[in-house]
């Protein structure tokens, strides 16, 4: 019984130590636990690592991370990290991290929080932007610039119908080296905005510039001139360079606003750029427009240009405050400035068909012998001489020009080709020479040298005195002839015999001229009046009648006009009449000063 007494006791007594020793034994120590990384109060960007220190008696069984009481990651093993991807947080906006670290034993620590700012503005990629986008009828092609960021993701097309719109997703990218993209649904005729979102791995994206593509109309294709000749109008036009072209259009109609106007020509050829109007009779005006097409049906259309077959006078005017050529219809109507220069334009000449005039212009800083269609168009400085240049006119097939320069120290006649190039010397005088004019057949040339009268070949030969003290020499058309003014009044000299017979006998009698059917000249008397006599100064008559000032007077082509320049209204006006003197009337009727008066031959 003893001994079983004291094996119970010595059991319970065991007991109670192991359990107490196993109480003493429980683990109730927290870890120590500390954010290394970011500092607190910093600004940080783009992917962020958080770095946790983290200690205890036993093991640490996890890390957790919490951002703005959030968590955003649990982290087991050691070393306890979490990158934290800031690129969908706001850039300026701050944010508290905290972790708590746990033991084995479940134990924890909050650690000390820390704030930080998010900056990913110079984070985010560059942006690339559209080069270009070009068209067909199939397919839009659209090319960008390269990204050179080491961390591409990807380009992301969108497109929009307009630039505040919302945008939608056209495609994706993934190569950064593939900077193209093609689609085949499209309408460039309604305005479509584009632009490219590339995007890094992080997600950061940036947007490039809209580019808008919309088909505009075509190219407005002008009509340059409308040249009346013969019955006929030729009507010519600017060139469409469009790629896109698809056709020109020639409308006609009898009023000015186009109304009932009618097509009268068609082509899809773009070098189609003329055409000719026949059976045109005179003293008539029709209206024109050139409508060019696109291959989208879209349409531009031209101004109205009138086509006149009215005859013209040109002439130079200040109206706009310098002297400038113009040209006007002999109704007075149609009044165009041709040279249209901020320098003074004056003394325009025809050439024999028409379709140039040559004037003199004082634009380069001295003066210059210019060129230009006869509609104003291809102005070109011809003589191009530092020194005075001026009196051109065409010869008879209109490839060279004589004219005056004082380039070689003293007053010379001059000849050029009508481009300009080629200027020679021709009369190689001491003297002064000066006012030439061709022969009919342009071999010849009369000047007026030094008090005489000359005549010459084209190319400065053969130079021989016609007729002493006399001056204002022209050829007769049949160019059998030479009219010239003396002092004591107007010869007619027959160039194959050299002898001449006075006509017109008077002091003051000068710029004789005779009428293309070669049977009347023209005159003036003093600075007063305008005569008129047969060529062999028979039924010699005073066409104005005039106190005022009537001077340069000038045959039409046809020998039954004949224009002048008057101051019988107190300025210089441009005067029309009948050969006959009859139905004197003012054209140009202007405040201005409007001279030096040609008829454009037809």
């Amino acid at each position: 019984m003893r001994t079983r007494g004291w094996l119970l006791i010595f059991g319970i007594l065991s007991i109670a130590f192991w359990g107490c020793e196993s109480l003493l034994e429980s683990d109730t120590t927290p870890p120590v636990v500390s954010i290394q990384s970011p500092l607190s109060g910093i600004v940080v960007s783009d992917l962020v690592e958080i770095r946790v220190s983290t200690s205890d008696n036993e093991n640490i069984k996890k890390v957790e991370f919490y951002i703005d009481d959030s968590l955003h990651h649990s982290d087991q093993d050691a070393p306890y990290i979490y990158n934290w991807n800031t690129a969908s947080v706001s850039n300026n906006s701050q944010h508290t991290i905290r972790v708590i670290s746990y033991d084995t034993s479940d134990n924890s620590t909050e650690s000390q929080p820390i704030q930080v700012t998010i900056d990913n503005t110079d984070s985010y990629p560059a942006p690339v932007h559209i080069i270009n986008i070009n068209y067909t009828l199939s397919e839009l092609n659209i090319t960008w610039e390269k990204s050179q960021i080491s961390d591409f993701y990807n380009y992301q097309i969108f497109h929009s119908s307009s630039s505040g719109g919302s945008k939608e997703l056209l495609g994706i990218v993934d190569n950064r080296m593939d900077t193209t993209h093609t689609i085949t649904e499209f309408d460039p005729t309604h305005e479509m905005w584009y632009w490219i979102l590339v995007s890094d791995s992080l997600g950061l994206s940036t947007l490039g510039s809209g580019y808008m593509v919309i088909e505009l109309p075509p190219t407005i294709s002008l009509i340059e001139s409308i040249d009346f000749n013969d019955t006929v109008f030729r009507i010519r036009w600017t060139k469409s360079d469009d790629v896109d072209f698809h056709s020109y259009a020639l409308f006609e109609s009898s009023t000015e606003d186009m109304s009932g106007k009618t097509q009268i020509f068609s082509s899809n050829g773009s070098e189609d750029t003329q055409y000719t109007v026949e059976g045109i009779v005179g003293s008539e005006y029709r209206y024109y427009q050139v409508v060019v097409q696109d291959l989208w049906n879209l349409e531009s259309i031209s101004p109205i240009k009138i086509g006149s077959s009215y005859p013209k006078i040109t002439f130079s005017s200040d109206r706009e405050g310098n002297q400038d050529i113009y040209i006007i219809d002999i109704n007075g109507n149609g009044v165009t400035n041709l040279s249209n220069s901020p320098e003074d334009d004056s003394r325009p000449v025809f050439s024999h068909n028409g379709s140039r005039i040559a004037f003199r212009a004082e634009r380069d800083g001295n003066r210059e012998i210019y060129g230009m269609n006869s509609d104003g168009s291809n102005q070109i400085n011809l003589s191009n001489n530092s020194d005075r240049d001026e009196n051109p006119e065409f010869s008879p097939d209109g490839s060279k020009l004589v004219f005056t320069s004082y380039r070689d120290g003293n007053n010379e006649v001059y000849i050029m080709n009508s481009d300009g190039s080629g200027q020679t010397n021709l009369s190689n005088y001491v003297g002064y020479d000066d006012d030439p004019h061709f022969s009919p057949n342009g071999y010849s040339i009369l000047f007026y040298r030094t008090g005489d009268l000359y005549m010459m070949d084209i190319d400065g030969g053969n130079q021989r005195l016609l007729s002493a003290n006399s001056y204002g020499g022209k050829f007769s058309p049949d160019g059998l002839k030479i009219i010239f003014s003396k002092s004591e009044g107007i010869f007619l000299m027959d160039i194959n015999s050299g002898g001449h017979v006075e006509i017109a006998s008077g002091t003051g009698l000068s710029n004789p001229e005779i009428s293309p059917n070669g049977m009347m000249v023209l005159y003036t008397q003093g600075a007063s009046d305008i005569y008129l006599m047969n060529i062999d100064g028979s039924n010699r008559s005073n066409l104005t009648h005039n106190s005022s000032y009537d001077f340069l007077p000038n045959f039409s082509s046809t020998s039954s006009l004949i224009t002048f320049s008057s101051d019988r209204d107190g300025n210089q006006e441009i005067y029309l009449m009948n050969a006959d003197g009859t139905a004197q009337v003012n054209v140009t009727n202007h405040s201005s000063s409007d001279k030096f008066p040609k008829f454009q031959p037809l």
